[in-house]
């Protein structure tokens, strides 16, 4: 049985999407300085973790689906979207939330000294 309309989906559309996917927004590192992050290298590193992430699985959906290139478009820079909203979001409830109502450790990236948008925003 097939998920997308008759000849909707081919593999070589797929294979050159993932690829544009992976490499469109690799554009500038800008790197630490004085052993912290800065506000652009923390948008790098969430545009190649959590939003790269999103981005392939929607993206994906929409080729399947048989979307057009302007959905497929649409639904990329949705995902990119929606994908640092989340990061914002949860590096906020890692501050302002308990680990009892995270449902997970509160305050780890604080205790790790990871980059988040909080401390940068301080």
């Amino acid at each position: 049985m097939l998920l997308a309309p008759e000849g909707a989906f081919s593999t070589k559309h797929l294979k050159s999407e993932s690829l544009r996917i992976r490499w469109e927004d690799g554009s500038g590192k800008s790197g630490r300085r004085n052993g912290s992050i800065d506000l652009k290298s923390l948008y790098w590193i969430h545009v190649h973790k959590t939003s790269m992430l999103l981005k392939c699985s929607v993206v994906c959906g929409a080729i399947i689906g048989g979307g057009s290139e302007e959905r497929i478009e649409r639904t990329r820079r949705y995902a990119h979207h929606v994908s640092l909203l989340f990061q914002v979001v949860d590096d906020i409830r890692d501050v302002a939330r308990s680990s009892e109502e995270l449902g997970k450790t509160a305050r780890k990236d604080l205790s790790a000294d990871n980059a988040t948008y909080t401390k940068l925003m301080q």
